[in-house]
């Protein structure tokens, strides 16, 4: 049996959420991508993009996390806002580095939230 967690409402309508839905572009991929629009709803005051990190398998077997920003370093690269991970990675797209792992979406380790 699942239990509701006290601090969340459960809804039986969408509709809430209407907001999200009226404050994004239509459904558009360009060239290098998805217009940011497209995903995250216009309107607020400032944004921010997170690069979830990659992680490496060091020496004595562990596995460290490794910002792009290093990755980038490693293979010559600038890190700048923009960056696509496989680009900075020297890899194709969707493919794991021979060094590690690709950054895993949908969480963050605690640290660094």
């Amino acid at each position: 049996m699942m239990r509701q967690p006290q601090c969340i409402e459960l809804m039986d309508t969408g509709s809430p959420g209407n907001w999200i839905k009226d404050r994004l572009w239509t459904w558009t991929s360009v060239k290098e991508g998805m217009l940011v629009g497209s995903i995250i709803p216009e309107g607020f005051e400032a944004y921010a993009r997170v690069f979830h990190p990659a992680e490496r398998q060091t020496q004595d077997n562990n596995w460290e996390r490794v910002s792009w920003a290093t990755i980038a370093s490693w293979n010559g690269k600038v890190a700048h806002p923009q960056m696509i991970f496989n680009r900075i990675a020297n890899i194709e797209p969707w493919r794991h580095p021979t060094w590690g792992q690709a950054p895993l979406y949908g969480g963050m380790p605690e640290e660094e939230c």
